[in-house]
């Protein structure tokens, strides 16, 4: 992080010091905000001049018992969604509909198991704007990282914009 983030800040590595709130990293009189995630051998990074981000990546697994873990975190109209889903697909969707929620929930700082009542159902495909809940005229766009294919990932960007914000990947092997 402190690699990619010193030419961005103008500071070097040695110079960068975290904190944590709610679990979530964060640099104090950073001009950026910025967020980290990680899933089997591949890690993601968020910068952005947005005033807040969130990223997430994860190994597409059918091992755990989703429908259990569902019923935890996802909205009743997201359960609908996924219940509906044939068995081959259920897996895919289960998680690229996580790391949406995912996203946003460390964009907030808190944890995936208090967001019942965040609908991201319909920014699945190319994504989409939704209200943050709990804050008022506040929203975020949710996007798909495209990584590979045994990983879905998607970034949160908090934004007043009515256009969906440029998204940059960069592929860093340090």
């Amino acid at each position: 992080m402190r690699q990619l983030l010193a030419p961005v800040l103008n500071r070097s590595e040695n110079e960068i010091r975290f904190d944590h709130l709610n679990g979530k990293p964060l640099i104090h009189r950073c001009p950026v905000s910025f967020n980290l995630a990680h899933s089997g051998d591949l890690a993601l990074v968020a910068v952005s001049k947005a005033p807040r981000v969130g990223i997430d990546i994860e190994t597409l697994s059918a091992k755990h018992n989703l429908t259990a873990i569902a019923r935890h975190v996802f909205h009743p109209t997201e359960i609908a969604l996924l219940n509906g889903k044939e068995s081959d697909a259920r897996a895919q969707f289960f998680f690229e509909m996580w790391v949406r929620k995912e996203a946003v929930v460390k964009l907030l700082g808190q944890s995936v198991f208090q967001s019942r009542d965040l609908m991201v159902a319909d920014t699945m495909g190319k994504g989409g704007r939704v209200p943050l809940p709990g804050e008022t005229d506040t929203s975020a766009w949710i996007l798909p990282v495209k990584v590979s294919s045994r990983y879905v990932a998607a970034v949160a960007i908090e934004s007043h914009l009515d256009r969906i914000p440029k998204v940059r990947v960069h592929e860093w092997d340090g």
